[in-house]
């Protein structure tokens, strides 16, 4: 999120005010003090966060000037849209969205990411006090923040969280409070149980009101004993009926077994664990072969896998040297670099010392003294032979002059010349402008000496640049960024076409060989399908295995119905033996006295709960429930009593039967001749030849299963093969357009070079060296500039002397002398001053004739005796030369130039120095690194390919990478072999394991053959059920009876029972009971009555009311103490979560912070730790001392804290929205150097947020412009 517009309507100073066009990375906003920007960064606060309590201390900003108070903020979303936030003091917050739509807080919250106050006032938008309180990036809000960001749980914050668990708890218990809920139902609790103690005392009474209803229950006992024995009878006879059906099927089940042969054993559910076994068998059948297949496969995938040993045993020391390829890469471009430096200032160095001398040399310079005392020496001989120099002229010009006077004195000694007295103050004048004219001619043979030098090598410096090259070209060429920009990008330009052509011509090859190898492959899979017989078709394959499968399955049904017709036949002969019998055909009583009988017994179990007689009522329910189910399958199993002949019941039980087994049995043939026929039999064959073809046609649908997935797998490839296909034309397309980018590249650089009139033969990573030489030229030129200028000035001044002089002399009609012209003025000055003295008496001038011979004398005396002191200062100057080995011929001056330059070459010889140690320090890494890829080509037995060491690296670490996957591949392979052996083995001993069951299995069922062992087992089915039959009637009777003695009377009383008599019985006792029940009733009601004085005791309902509220207290208080504990627990959690959080992520936040806080000391402090468990932060130096904050300069200590919070807010970006951060002044405690580093830390800051600047110092603007020169700047004094 970022401001873009801001408009005040009334806030402190402003009314009225708007800011627009905010941009989105960095504004400096410029106001002298007073002018509002404090105010300006509180209403972005209050706009984004509302007003403070009126009732609080803080400033409110109230609008001095009018309006209301409040504003708008307009704001640039993340999501890209549009927001203007109106907040006003007493109207609250309106949100307008880009559709007009007006939100709230809710919006807002969204759109800040849900910072709160305390995360946006201490690290987006701060001043100079809380920059310098430390403990406001320790608050709980920010910390909480931080860890809602890193953890990913959104809006939710981690303080609320907290407060929201202690409101909650505070709701539940507090330790002395009452109107929480927990205390209020401790005291609810308490004071029910003091009632329900109260009522338990007056219980006494409520036992004497029992006495009155022992005589009533005594005879209601009576009655119930008489009832007892009339049920006990009833339920005799309705045993003895309910047992009639069960006697009946008794009796058949008897006959049956006597028919059936005698099996003394059979397995126990034999015919399903014999076809289970059949079929295990078949599978285990089917799952060798599929092993063994597998096995052969796997074998041959082993056999096609090469693995490089050699090259696997170096993968380490390979993937080590990886990690040193960017330091490799970085060390060649940077000794490239350091060559052409040193070959420039070697260049540098030699022109610098033929500027010295022609025969001056490093040696030479190196021998020779610029120590102080050395300079300090010969500037003392230069000073004490220029004295001489000047005494020696002034002697000569003094002596000259006197001889000139006595000439003239002697000649003329009457003449008067009063047109030299008349120029006489300009002639005196042109003699002091002498001084300046000797200078200037110095200087002017200096500078032209200086001059040719540098001219001659500013042509060879242009001759290195370019053969077209002259002064003018150099003037005109541009080195700024704008140009080498563009060159850098087209150098990475050649750089990366070169690598992109060369890593696609390797990804070409690649793809041609695995393109090979598809094409290998699938030659393979087709010779494997062509070996593999198809005869028949797939479809007519699945049809003759479903027609076999068909038949196994109808010919268990068959032999099934063949014996159930055998069963049948039995029943027939059985029925004839019954004689006459009753029989129950499908005659069916009536089910409706079902219920019935279940409604008595609901109505039983009434009367007795509300006549106090719930045992009776139960026993009575559950008595008419039996009786209503014995009826219910009774009514299910029997029909009418009919005595039928005994032909009658043998075409009941089974004449339709017999003629529908019959019926399906010849069904049954047909379908199984239908399929027998379909697969190539004549007729119904047998099972063991069935099998044996199922196995035949199995053995074949496994190789056309084989085929398949032969074919699936030869698609794969052809699929595969196609890619690759594309994938190689996709490649050589991309060569080709790389070839032609890299050919565009190379025209455009070479018309580049000849708009430069540079050689068109210079490659991109020259140009350094060329931008460096021009650089140097440029230097040069402005250099020459300087001295032409120079001596442009002092030329002038020499013919502006030389032309008043020329104009002087004429004036005085003097004719040329031969001397130079300053010695003519020289000359001319003492003339004058000798006319002058003229003027005087002829004495006079004869007494001066006088003294000038005896000053000339002494002049003379003086002359020679100080051109000899002279000779001797010359001849040590000469022996100091010669020891030096310098040219005799040299003066002071010269020598005094010699050492600023000597020492300009020193300072080269260190630069050439350091950077031959640097040369030497890369070229000893490069070939030791050269030399490790080199062993590991030799020990993996591999010529080098000429391509570079870094690309022999790439190609081996691609190499290790595929030797990986294919050892990988290889050892999937053994290991899924060793799986494929141990389940073969597995499946060979299960199949012997079924072997042996299954012989065990015919043995146990009295069998030699599977056919004989099936037909056992039917005729073993049949034995079971009626043994079934007949122990289930049996028991069903024994239950009635009991013990053999009681069964033994129960067989004899049914043989003597008829049914109709039985049930005669049955009713005359129901009468009975009933007659007991009605006089029961009548004593119930007299003992109701006296119940009913019971229930009227006092207290009773109120107790129990009592006890089930207290139950319900009780429960409450667990689900609240529940809740209290839950909250409890989160609080822990999330305390103990938080703590972690602090302890694992907060080295994130140092990490960020460190990067600015090494920026902004200028790398002084490289390093921040914050100990574990702690909120302490240490800072290191280069050095490792590490200091504490307290050990800190306010200043540094600031640009700490300051690293810290654009540490935080590099983290907290990382998990929600980029707010806008404004900062008030926070730079005047910082030096001008740290003051630069930590703006441009802050213009990195704007990369990823927008930032605002307040500051009232002029400096600081123009320093953020001279760091950041687009950096917007806002007047506020023009607002």
């Amino acid at each position: 999120m970022r401001i873009t517009d801001l408009n005040i309507d009334g806030f402190g100073k402003f009314n009225d005010l708007s800011i627009n066009g905010l941009g989105e990375g960095l504004t400096v906003l410029h106001g002298e003090n007073e002018a509002g920007k404090s105010t300006l960064l509180s209403f972005i606060r209050r706009m984004l966060f509302g007003f403070p309590d009126k009732r609080g201390k803080c400033n409110h900003y109230p609008p001095f000037k009018g309006g209301l108070h409040g504003g708008r903020l307009s704001v640039y979303g993340d999501d890209g849209a549009n927001y203007t936030l109106e907040r006003y003091a007493k109207d609250g917050l309106n949100v307008y969205l880009p559709d007009g739509t007006i939100k709230g807080e809710a919006e807002l919250g969204k759109l800040l990411g849900n910072a709160d106050k305390d995360v946006f006032e201490n690290v987006y938008a701060f001043g100079l006090d809380e920059l310098q309180d430390f403990n406001r990036l320790n608050g709980e809000s920010i910390s909480g923040k931080l860890y809602s960001a890193g953890t990913g749980i959104g809006a939710a914050s981690i303080s609320s969280i907290q407060r929201f668990c202690d409101t909650k708890k505070g709701d539940l218990f507090k330790p002395s409070g009452k109107k929480p809920l927990i205390n209020t139902l401790f005291t609810g609790i308490n004071n029910i149980e003091q009632n329900i103690k109260d009522i338990e005392d007056g219980q006494y009474t409520y036992d004497l009101l029992h006495s009155d209803i022992g005589d009533t229950e005594k005879k209601i006992s009576e009655l119930k004993e008489k009832k007892s024995a009339l049920l006990e009878k009833q339920e005799h006879i309705k045993a003895l009926l309910s047992v009639w059906d069960d006697w009946v099927e008794l009796q058949i089940h008897a006959s049956k077994l006597e028919e059936l042969p005698k099996f003394e054993s059979f397995p126990e559910n034999g015919l399903n664990r014999y076809e289970s076994l059949k079929e295990r068998i078949q599978d285990i059948d089917e799952s060798i072969a599929e092993l063994n297949r597998s096995i052969e496969r796997n074998r041959t995938q082993q056999g096609n896998i090469v693995v490089d040993d050699l090259l696997l045993a170096q993968k380490d020391v390979i993937f080590e040297l990886g990690k040193g390829v960017g330091k490799y890469r970085a060390e060649i471009v940077e000794l490239q670099d350091l060559k052409v430096s040193l070959k420039g200032e070697m260049k540098r160095l030699g022109v610098m010392l033929q500027v010295i001398g022609p025969e001056w040399d490093e040696e030479k310079l190196n021998g020779f003294d610029i120590s102080i005392p050395a300079i300090d020496d010969v500037r003392k001989r230069h000073g004490e032979i220029n004295e001489m120099d000047d005494d020696i002229r002034v002697m000569r010009q003094e002596l000259k002059s006197i001889e000139d006077s006595i000439s003239k004195k002697d000649r003329t000694q009457d003449a008067v010349y009063g047109k030299i007295l008349m120029q006489r103050s300009a002639i005196l004048n042109m003699a002091d402008r002498v001084v300046g004219y000797r200078s200037n001619t110095e200087q002017i043979i200096s500078h032209r000496i200086k001059l040719d030098g540098k001219k001659k090598e500013l042509a060879n410096l242009l001759g290195d640049i370019g053969s077209k090259w002259d002064e003018s070209v150099l003037e005109n060429f541009d080195i700024s960024s704008s140009v080498r920009d563009p060159v850098s990008a087209m150098k990475d330009g050649f750089n990366d076409t070169e690598l992109n052509i060369h890593d696609l011509e390797a990804k070409l090859e690649w793809s041609k060989n695995d393109i090979v190898r598809i094409a290998g492959s699938i030659d393979e899979i087709d010779t494997k399908i062509n070996a593999i017989d198809m005869h028949i078709p797939e479809a007519e394959l699945h049809k003759m295995l479903a027609s076999l499968k068909s038949l196994q399955s109808r010919y268990s049904s068959l032999k099934e119905k063949e014996i159930d017709l055998k069963s049948l036949e039995r029943e027939e002969n059985f029925a004839s033996m019954m004689g006459q019998m009753p029989v129950a055909i499908n005659q069916k009583m009536p089910i409706w006295p079902t219920g019935v009988f279940a409604g008595m017994g609901v109505a039983g179990l009434v009367a007795g709960y509300v006549y106090n007689e719930l045992q009776g009522g139960i026993v009575a329910c559950i008595g008419l429930f039996i009786v209503a189910v014995i009826y219910s399958v009774s009514v299910r199993n029997a029909g009418k009593s009919v005595t039928l002949p005994a032909n009658d019941v043998g075409g009941a039980r089974s004449g339709n039967a017999k003629e529908q087994v019959v019926q399906e049995i010849r069904s049954i043939r047909e379908q199984m001749l239908v399929d027998a026929v379909s697969c190539d039999f004549e007729d119904i064959p047998e099972r063991s030849v069935l099998e044996d073809r199922y196995d035949e046609l199995k053995e074949y649908a496994l190789g056309i299963r084989s085929v398949s997935e032969l074919r699936s797998q030869r698609d794969g490839f052809e699929k595969e093969r196609l890619t690759s296909l594309e994938q190689y034309v996709s490649l050589e397309s991309n060569i080709d357009d790389m070839r032609e980018f890299h050919k565009e590249i190379q025209a455009e650089w070479k018309e580049w070079l000849i708009s430069c009139d540079l050689d068109i033969d210079i490659a991109p990573g020259d140009m350094p060296d060329k931008f460096a030489l021009v650089r140097e030229g440029k230097d040069k030129l402005v250099f020459i500039g300087d001295i032409l200028s120079q001596l442009l000035r002092c030329e002038s001044s020499v013919e502006e002397f030389e032309a008043d002089a020329r104009e002087l002399l004429d004036m005085c009609e003097l004719e040329d002398s031969g001397r130079s012209i300053d010695q003519d003025v020289l000359k001319l000055r003492d003339d004058v001053n000798a006319e002058f003295a003229k003027t005087g008496k002829v004495e006079q001038i004869k007494k001066d004739l006088d003294e000038l011979v005896a000053r000339s004398d002494v002049l003379t005396v003086d002359l020679k005796e100080k051109e000899a002191e002279r000779d001797i200062v010359l001849d040590r100057w000469k022996e100091w030369l010669a020891k030096y080995g310098l040219s005799s011929e040299m003066t002071t001056e010269s020598i005094l130039d010699i050492f600023t330059s000597i020492r300009n070459c020193y300072e080269v010889l260190d630069k050439i120095k350091d950077m031959s140690d640097k040369i030497g320090s890369y070229a000893d890494s490069i070939t030791v690194y050269e030399n490790k890829i080199r062993s590991v080509l030799d020990v993996c037995e591999r010529k080098e390919s000429g391509l570079g060491f870094d690309t022999e690296l790439e190609l081996l670490r691609d190499d290790v990478e595929k030797a990986l996957s294919e050892k990988n591949r290889l050892d999937a392979l053994i290991l899924e072999l060793d799986g494929l052996v141990f389940s073969l083995k597995d499946a060979e001993g299960k199949h012997l394991g079924n072997l042996s069951e299954m012989s065990v299995l015919l043995k146990e069922g009295f069998s030699e053959a599977e056919d004989e062992f099936v037909s056992n087992a039917k005729v073993w089915d049949e034995l079971v059920r009626a043994r079934n039959g007949y122990e289930v009637a049996e028991s069903h009777v024994r239950k009635l009876s009991g013990n053999d003695d009681e069964h033994l009377k129960i067989v004899d009383e049914l043989n003597c029972s008829k049914f109709d008599v039985l049930k005669a019985q049955e009713i005359e006792a129901v009468g009975l009971i009933g007659e007991i029940d009605d006089e029961l009733e009548s004593l119930s009601d007299e003992k109701g009555s006296i119940r009913n004085q019971i229930r009227q005791f006092e207290g009773y309902n109120e107790g129990s009311a009592l006890r089930l509220e207290l139950e319900s207290l009780k429960e409450g208080l667990n689900e609240r103490s529940r809740e209290w504990a839950t909250y409890s627990v989160a609080q822990h959690i999330l305390s103990k979560a938080m703590e972690r959080y602090e302890r694992e992520r907060q080295p994130d936040v140092i990490t960020e912070a460190q990067s600015f806080f090494s920026n902004i000391t200028g790398g002084k402090y490289e390093r921040l730790y914050s100990p574990l468990g702690s909120s302490d932060i240490f800072v290191e130096d280069g050095a490792g001392k590490r200091k504490d904050i307290i050990e800190l300069s306010r200043g540094t200590a600031e640009q700490l804290y300051l690293a810290l919070r654009f540490g935080f807010i590099k983290e907290l970006g990382k998990h929600s929205e980029s707010l806008p951060i404004v900062f008030d002044d926070i730079l005047v405690n910082f030096d001008p150097v740290r003051s630069r580093n930590a703006i441009s830390s802050i213009n990195e800051l704007s990369l990823s947020n927008q930032v605002l600047y307040f500051t009232c110092h002029p400096g600081t603007v123009d320093m953020f412009r001279d760091v950041v020169p687009d950096v917007r700047v806002v007047e506020l004094s023009e607002l």
